[in-house]
Formats: structure tokens, C-alpha cells, sequence
């Protein structure tokens, strides 16, 4: 039986249930649905076309009858069976074919799909959603939490050359003199500003991320310099914390206070020798006014620093909100300017 037909009988009787009322004789001598699943399976099988199927004990059935015979039971058969062919896997045959997949892949392939999902996903913002359906970036959603959490430890480990608050004798030079056209005044190298990265509320603690703008957030600490670069991150802080307190409370202060003369911050910064602020309460056309305007211009290019880098990873900007635990979003923070920053250092000027 299953070599005539290719099926066994128990199969063979679960198609014809499925499709016998789409088959069944209209009259009395008309031939019965099993014989025309039987005709037909058979012939699937021989692959001789129609020769010789009339001639089976088990398919008799003529020959010239059996052109109908095959066009009504395929019809049926198409139709009814429809649903054992599914684009759309379930998340444990997802699991279970990137397991088998992995295994036959080079090592070097699979890391490929790892880093491919991870930057899409730091890139579009979407969290899980779509990464699996990329062509370029093949993996199963339910692994992704796994992919995301390795490839983001590794690029942490492995990129973090690429911030460094010490800059090169040229470089100082370089800043020094940006600055100077904004801002007269001698050894200006750096700016700080802080930024909120929207995160879900976590399960501890989550009144300490709620920030005053109304929803739960990391507040990140960044220093650029003046080509864009980001120095020194941190984004280990409350959203309720204020900016004063984390700069006091970043390793960043004692560092800087024993490296450099001056650098570029707003007003919700602490007093520091080698910071400058603008002036508060200010009258309109004093020296004052005029020194806050420079100072606005001269730091704005901390605020078009993180714009870019909010707008180039999308996991981070306003409009979305990344859905890990606090340590997971600190790291992917970290890894958004590592990247940042990379792209910056080999001249990638990507469309915004």
C-alpha cells in the first residue's frame, strides 16, 4: 500500500475524510472517493502519467476517465490540505530550526546573524518585532533575548577603545580652537550634558526611575568633544536624579579634576575650576547675556551630539522605550556610542 501510494492507510483515510464530500459520485455508478484518491495517489507516485493506473486492482478506474478523475481529486486535494503547508512557524519550531540550522552553519555565519540582529535592532527601534523577519538577520524572536545579551556584552567588551576622555595633544588643539570662535575663552576642550533614555517601569524600585518629565527613564550622562565624539558615558543613574548630583557621583568628576582646566556644561551643573556655566538671571544686553549666548553656542554641539546619536540608534530615542531591565538598557546605551562613535572615527555619514 504505502509503495503504490505513497501513504499509509491510515493517512490515506484521513485524506479522503477531508476531501470525500468534494469528491464523492454524483450518481450511482459513479466511482467511489476512494478510488479516486487511490487513482490519483498512485499515479503522484508512478509519476508515468496515466498509463498503467487503469490497469491497478486497487485504482480500476479507465483510462479515458481519468483526466476528470485527477483534475477533480488535485482541486480537492489543494484545497483541503491547504494548511500543512505554513509559511509561519510557532515560537518552538522557530526554537527547534535555528537550533538545527546553527549546527550546520560556519561558526563565522552565525555570528554574522547575530551581530546583523542586534545592529537592527539598535538601529530601528522596534525592539523584537520584525528582527526575525529581516532576510539579513534570520533568527527566531523567542532567541533573540539570548542573541541580544551575548552580542551586546561582546561589542561592549570589544568596542569600548573607541570612548576615551583623553585627547591626543592634536586634538586639545583642535578643540581648543573650535571652541575659542563660540566661546572666548582659553582651553575649552569638552561639553557634558545629560539625556533620559525611556525605559519600562522595572520591577525594583521603579518610583527612583520616574523622572520629572513624566515617565521612567535612565538619566545618561555624555561628554563630546568637539567633533562629535562622545568622551565618557554613564547612564547608571535614576531618571529622578539630578544632573548635579550625577555628575558629583560620576567617577567622571574626581577624574576630570585632576586632568583638565576647563570644559563646557549647562547650569544644573555644579561649580567645578575647570567647568563653566552660563550666568543666571542675567539682564538682556549685559556682558552676561552676551557671555550665555556663546556659551549656548559653543555647547550646543553636546545637544546635536546626542540628537544624532538618538536619531542613528532608534532603540534609544524618545519616541520609543527600551523594555529590558535597567542593566540590560545601560548596556545598550554604552554599545549605541561605542557604535556612534565608530561611525564618526572611519568618516560614515549615515542619512538621517
Amino acid at each position: 500500500f504505502k509503495a503504490n501510494l505513497r501513504v499509509t492507510k491510515p493517512l490515506f483515510n484521513e485524506i479522503l475524510s477531508k476531501i470525500e464530500h468534494l469528491i464523492a459520485p454524483r450518481h450511482n455508478r459513479g466511482l467511489l472517493g476512494r478510488v479516486k484518491l487511490a487513482s490519483t495517489l498512485r499515479f503522484l507516485a508512478q509519476g508515468s502519467y496515466q498509463k498503467g493506473v487503469g490497469n491497478e486492482f486497487n485504482t480500476a478506474i479507465a483510462q479515458s476517465t481519468f483526466s476528470e478523475t485527477l483534475e477533480q481529486t488535485l482541486t480537492a486535494m489543494e484545497r483541503e490540505l491547504a494548511y500543512t503547508i505554513n509559511v509561519n512557524l510557532t515560537n518552538q519550531e522557530k526554537v527547534d530550526a535555528n537550533s538545527y540550522f546553527y549546527e550546520k552553519l560556519p561558526v563565522e555565519n552565525v555570528a554574522m546573524v547575530k551581530l546583523a540582529s542586534t545592529l537592527r535592532f539598535l538601529a530601528q527601534g522596534s525592539y523584537q518585532k520584525g528582527v526575525g523577519n529581516e532576510f539579513n538577520t534570520a533568527i527566531a524572536q523567542s532567541m533573540f533575548t539570548d542573541t541580544l545579551e551575548q552580542t551586546l556584552t561582546a561589542m561592549e567588551r570589544e568596542l569600548a577603545y573607541t570612548i576615551n576622555v583623553n585627547l591626543t595633544n592634536q586634538e586639545k588643539v583642535d578643540a581648543n580652537s573650535y571652541f575659542y570662535e563660540k566661546l572666548p575663552v582659553e582651553n575649552v576642550a569638552m561639553c557634558v550634558d545629560g539625556s533620559h533614555i525611556r525605559i519600562i517601569a522595572p520591577h525594583e524600585n521603579p518610583t527612583d526611575y520616574y523622572n520629572r518629565k513624566g515617565f521612567y527613564s535612565l538619566n545618561a550622562l555624555m561628554i563630546c568633544d568637539h567633533r562629535s565624539l562622545i568622551r565618557f558615558v554613564d547612564a547608571r543613574f535614576f531618571g529622578s536624579d539630578h544632573d548635579s548630583y550625577i555628575f558629583n557621583s560620576s567617577p567622571i568628576s574626581s577624574y576630570l579634576d585632576n586632568k583638565w582646566n576647563s570644559g563646557e556644561r549647562d547650569s544644573a551643573y555644579p561649580a567645578k575650576p575647570w567647568l563653566i556655566k552660563p550666568n543666571r538671571n542675567s539682564a538682556s544686553g549685559s556682558s552676561e547675556a552676551l557671555f550665555n549666548t556663546q556659551h549656548a553656542n559653543a555647547r550646543s554641539i553636546i545637544e546635536r551630539t546626542i540628537g544624532a546619536l538618538k536619531n542613528r540608534f532608534r532603540c534609544i530615542h524618545a519616541e520609543r522605550q527600551l523594555h529590558y531591565t535597567p542593566k540590560k538598557c545601560i548596556k545598550i546605551v554604552n554599545v549605541c556610542c561605542m557604535l556612534h562613535n565608530l561611525l564618526i572615527m572611519n568618516g560614515i555619514i549615515l542619512d538621517e
